[in-house]
């Protein structure tokens, strides 16, 4: 397709699903809305042929109430699909998809979820995808050996909970990986994502190498913790096996195997934020300074240092 072709054909479907969002209301209050706007109208199209709608979608605004719920179709997902894929360069540079860090809370799992406990101290973790009716019937069988049974319908935020909550439990030694991956129109798949992190890692820029999701980036995880979720956990492939009976099986065969909980239990080293504030007066020190400043053609923080004085 000629790129004016394509541009045209981008613009009709971003202008088309941002118009289904604000006629949404669940949308009002998604992240998923309120950034893609943000990151679009940072961009060309977007302050040139998309500013009418981005400003008639900023009207629908509310305060955000939630960032990802798993929709089977995502308006704002489906636009940037289409501007990705019309504008590639640009969009690599966008930050199209909400990612902040949910908020922990106390006693194990740590961060909420869509999720049956059955027992802490188990070595075996079920993700069973998209397929919600499984984990209820996994939870009322208890089988010996599992922890916790769950549902994973995103590449970025649904990944970024299952190693956040499974690095607070170090006696889970097993990820069993079942049920039907969420492919819909926006294209998720994490089961294929997640395989991807245990095969491949992440790139420089924290995207899953070689996973098919639209947004595989892992941004509320540092690098230590995915190191840490890769080597306390062994990933057991069974996407598309939705059978209780053969999964119980599974689940007490690595339960038998299990060599005990991880020994050296990943320990996030809390830093303290504090909000920088223009100094009221500015006094140099005479023996000497360091001047500290973010460099963006290098894409680097420089530290500068002032010679001292000689004594």
């Amino acid at each position: 397709m000629p790129p004016a072709e394509q541009a045209a054909s981008a613009l009709h479907v971003i202008t088309e699903q941002l118009e289904a969002a604000i006629a949404a209301p669940k949308c009002h209050k998604c992240g998923c809305l309120q950034q893609t706007v943000e990151a679009f109208a940072g961009s060309e199209a977007g302050r040139r042929e998309l500013a009418s709608i981005l400003t008639k979608a900023r009207g629908v605004f509310l305060p955000k109430k939630y960032d990802c719920l798993g929709c089977p179709v995502c308006y704002p997902a489906l636009a940037a699909n289409a501007f990705a894929e019309a504008w590639p360069e640009a969009a690599a540079g966008l930050d199209l998809c909400p990612t902040e860090a949910p908020e922990e809370r106390a006693g194990w799992p740590p961060l909420p979820g869509d999720y049956a406990v059955v027992r802490y101290g188990a070595p075996v973790a079920v993700c069973a995808l998209n397929s919600e009716p499984l984990v209820q019937r996994l939870a009322e069988r208890k089988p010996e050996g599992l922890a916790i049974a769950g549902t994973l319908r995103t590449e970025n935020l649904g990944i970024e909970r299952v190693i956040k909550n499974t690095l607070a439990n170090p006696h889970i030694r097993f990820l069993l990986l079942c049920g039907e991956d969420t492919r819909q129109a926006i294209g998720h798949l994490p089961g294929q994502s997640l395989e991807s992190l245990f095969r491949y890692g992440l790139d420089e820029r924290g995207r899953i190498v070689g996973a098919r999701g639209k947004r595989p980036m892992l941004k509320n995880v540092s690098r230590e913790e995915v190191a840490a979720f890769l080597e306390q956990v062994e990933l057991v492939p069974m996407i598309g096996e939705e059978d209780p009976e053969s999964i119980t099986g599974q689940i007490r065969a690595y339960a038998e195997r299990s060599p005990g909980p991880y020994p050296c239990p990943f320990r996030e080293m809390p830093v303290e934020r504090i909000q920088a504030q223009e100094p009221e007066r500015l006094i140099l020190d005479k023996a000497g300074y360091f001047v500290v400043y973010p460099d963006a053609r290098s894409n680097q923080l420089v530290v500068g240092i002032t010679p001292t004085r000689a004594c």
